[in-house]
C-alpha cells in the first residue's frame, strides 16, 4: 500500500508510469487474471471477487488517491448509498461483489441512470490480463468492465447468490415483502415471482 501512496503523491511532477494493477482478483479462482492452460476461466462469473483477508479501511483511501491515475481490479462501491445527500450515508467502501449489469426489477441500473452513465466510474482493470499489449485502455475495454460493482453492505437481501439476480436500492424498496428474512437469501417462490 505503500508504493501506491507513493506513486500518487501530492508533491509529484510528472504521472506515475503504473496505469493499472491486478492486485484483488485471484489467479486461481474462476475469472483469475492470468488464463490457465489446465481448466477454462470463465470471466464472466458474478458475485464475491475479492477475499475478505485483502481488503481493509486503508485500502479506501489508496484507491480514491488512485482514481483517474491507476486502474485496479475494482473500484469503490458506486452504489447511492454511499452519496452524501442520502439519509442513510454510509463511508466508502470496497466494492466486493460483481452483479450483472442490470436490474431484475427495471432493467438498468442507478449507475446506468446519471449522466454519462457507467462511463462516468472509474476504469476497472478486467481479467484475463491481456498478454499482447500493455495499452491500459485494453485492459479495461470487456463486457465485465460495465457490471455493477457493490461492497457487501449494499448487496445485502437485494442479491440472489445462488442465481444472480439483484435489485437496485428503488426496486429492492418496493419488493422488501418479497425478500427473504435472513441476508443475501431470496427463497426459490420469491425468485419464481420477481
Amino acid at each position: 500500500m505503500l508504493l501506491f501512496q507513493y506513486l500518487v503523491r501530492t508533491t509529484r511532477e510528472n504521472p506515475p508510469a503504473l496505469k493499472g494493477c491486478y492486485w484483488f482478483g485471484g489467479m486461481d479462482a474462476p475469472g483469475g487474471i492470468f488464463p490457465s492452460t489446465y481448466k477454462q476461466k470463465d470471466t464472466n462469473e458474478k458475485g464475491r471477487f475479492i477475499k475478505p483477508s485483502k481488503l481493509n479501511d486503508d485500502w479506501v483511501g489508496i484507491l480514491k488517491a488512485c482514481e483517474g491515475t491507476i486502474a485496479f481490479d475494482t473500484r469503490l462501491c458506486s452504489s447511492p448509498r454511499h452519496e452524501e445527500g442520502d439519509e442513510h450515508h454510509l463511508e466508502p467502501k470496497v466494492a466486493s461483489v460483481r452483479l450483472a449489469r442490470n436490474c431484475t426489477g427495471c432493467g438498468s441500473s442507478p449507475e446506468a441512470r446519471k449522466p454519462h452513465g457507467i462511463h462516468n466510474l472509474p476504469k476497472v482493470v478486467v481479467a484475463p490480463v491481456p498478454v499482447t499489449t500493455s495499452d491500459i485502455k485494453v485492459a479495461c475495454r470487456a463486457p465485465d468492465a460495465e457490471d455493477v460493482l457493490r461492497c457487501e453492505t449494499c448487496v445485502k437481501n437485494r442479491w440472489c447468490e445462488r442465481c444472480g439476480k439483484w435489485w437496485c436500492e428503488s426496486c429492492a424498496g418496493e419488493n422488501a415483502d418479497k425478500v427473504g428474512d435472513r441476508p443475501n437469501q431470496f427463497s426459490s417462490e420469491t425468485v419464481t415471482k420477481v
